[in-house]
């Protein structure tokens, strides 16, 4: 009787992979490794399938707005059991901001707004969900922030907007990909943004610049940046000015640590004696500390680094860490 909001984030098809065995046997590929996954995905059809056959059954199909999405490329990369997924035509994969890692489906049902079977090709973003589900409650925007998303109804009811910052990604971690042999370290996209059908890719220094039409070269072949220079610049300013904010912002908020990686990697060459060789790199990939220490707990107090979101790694790689505010923790 009361209107709710519901987030269902699915495992699947995520690795580990853990594919009911009625699911794998609905498929013979001939590669055991293949039936897992498609397996899995099927499940995961179902389960979807499920969850919206229980809207239908409280008779809240036609007043409820379901939004399902993916929250990155497939991973085709070298470590990962089951590479199945597909980016279809478009370049790259997860771990990297070419539009196979960014670019992933969406699908609305909303009945009485949206007309079945339509298609949109208008990007949207996670950041437009917040002020799209506010207009479509009714509630005000918080005023208290600044809001990088758009309210995107007009695009769900197969209309268009005009935003009023481009969309913007940044990805400290970004990977290499073979359609992109020219990319060396250093040089591969850690940032873009996107305005109108323009896509613009930089490194962290704002260098190695990448320019694309996306309507007319989703699969980002044909780098435009020599032929389109005032375009770029404009661009690359927005680009910057937005990076930067970001990154401000970030310094002010808590815990200390926000993200920490959790699969153990060592490098034995970086150990003498338990000794751990500890780096804290910003959300924008610069370094903020390194230090070497044979504690189990570091207080990060003493490192004098500004209230913020920052990255930990120890040993030159991934380890086990917990991490709270002024506390790092290494197993």
């Amino acid at each position: 009787s009361k209107p709710f909001f519901l987030f269902v984030s699915f495992h699947s098809p995520h690795e580990p992979l853990g594919t009911p065995p009625e699911y794998e046997a609905q498929y013979d590929t001939g590669d055991e490794k293949k039936n897992i996954y498609y397996g899995n995905v099927s499940h995961l059809d179902t389960s979807i399938g499920r969850f919206l056959g229980h809207i239908d059954q409280a008779n809240l199909r036609d007043s409820s707005f379901v939004m399902y999405t993916s929250d990155n490329g497939p991973d085709l990369n070298r470590w990962v059991v089951h590479p199945y997924g597909s980016s279809g035509d478009l370049s790259c994969y997860k771990l990297t901001l070419y539009e196979g890692g960014i670019r992933v489906p969406g699908i609305v049902r909303w009945p009485g707004h949206t007309q079945a079977g339509t298609v949109s090709n208008e990007p949207i973003s996670g950041c437009d969900m917040l002020p799209t589900f506010c207009a479509m409650s009714g509630a005000a925007v918080p005023s208290d922030r600044w809001i990088d998303g758009d309210n995107v109804v007009p695009v769900i009811e197969g209309g268009h907007i005009s935003r009023h910052q481009p969309l913007f990604w940044s990805y400290v971690e970004s990977m290499g990909c073979p359609d992109h042999p020219e990319d060396h370290d250093g040089d591969k996209p850690y940032i873009a943004i996107r305005d109108g059908d323009f896509k613009l890719c930089t490194n962290k220094r704002y260098g190695h610049i990448k320019f694309y039409n996306l309507a007319e070269d989703p699969q980002e072949t044909t780098n435009l940046a020599e032929q389109m220079p005032q375009r770029v610049n404009e661009m690359l300013a927005t680009l910057q000015a937005i990076s930067e904010d970001v990154e401000a912002e970030g310094a002010l908020r808590e815990p200390l640590i926000r993200q920490v990686h959790t699969s153990l990697v060592r490098n034995p060459g970086m150990r003498r004696q338990n000794e751990n060789h500890v780096k804290i790199f910003s959300l924008a990939g610069k370094r903020t500390a390194h230090f070497v220490t044979r504690e189990k707990t570091v207080a990060l107090q003493k490192l004098n680094l500004p209230r913020g979101y920052y990255i930990a790694k120890v040993n030159n790689g991934n380890s086990n860490l917990v991490a709270s505010p002024g506390r790092l923790v290494i197993h």
